[in-house]
């Protein structure tokens, strides 16, 4: 455990996405862990687990 807060984005379950789409999903999450840019999150990792794809990123508190 690295001992930080992380948000875990997962895509819409409303909406059906096909693989290939789950596929662009995380193509664009590794293209983004590459960039190291101020204005720009940091993606820690993507992944699947129980059937779930995800982006780890930091956890930015917002207002609201």
């Amino acid at each position: 455990m690295l001992d930080r807060l992380v948000a875990v984005k997962v895509p819409r379950g409303e909406r059906s996405w096909s693989p290939r789409e789950l596929e662009a999903y995380l193509a664009e999450a590794r293209v983004l862990a590459r960039l190291d840019h101020p204005n720009i999150v940091p993606v820690f990792g993507v992944g699947q687990d129980r059937g779930f794809d995800y982006i780890v990123m930091p956890l930015i508190r917002g207002v609201g």
